[in-house]
């Protein structure tokens, strides 16, 4: 997991948040001399590298889920690896709440724009968006 925070003449930085899920620490930025991943490593070397990841609980989608939420698998009894989906409990409500839902939200409320895309929500934005940031 990877976090590149590269400030302009905004007010405010940019953020990039890369998660990738079963990589392991294979990439040239973490030493894997077997690996040629160059622009990565580039992009890593420019920001902030986590070399430790502990996980909430072991299973991937209620790890990722209690990552983007902040929520305590123990508190929100998001244990299993649907814990986004509509009809769960725990999913994420498509309605925009008083406060923000995820991470994601958070940063898009601050005036960022944001892009969940893959395993990590499994859908845009942690399924309370579009792909365009609205």
């Amino acid at each position: 997991m990877a976090l590149a925070v590269i400030a302009g003449a905004a007010t405010k930085p940019n953020v990039l948040f890369i998660a990738i899920d079963d990589l392991r620490p294979e990439l040239g930025a973490y030493g894997a001399k077997h690996i040629q991943s160059p622009n990565i490593d580039s992009l890593a070397a420019s920001g902030l590298t986590f070399n430790h990841h502990y996980v909430a609980i072991p299973t991937c989608g209620a790890s990722r889920y209690a990552m983007l939420t902040g929520r305590r698998p123990s508190e929100s009894k998001a244990m299993n690896n649907d814990a986004f989906y509509p009809g769960k409990r725990t999913a994420l409500s498509r309605k925009e709440l008083p406060g923000a839902q995820s991470m994601p939200e958070l940063f898009r409320r601050n005036g960022y724009f944001t892009s969940c895309i893959g395993k990590i929500s499994h859908t845009p934005d942690g399924k309370v968006y579009e792909y365009n940031g609205k």
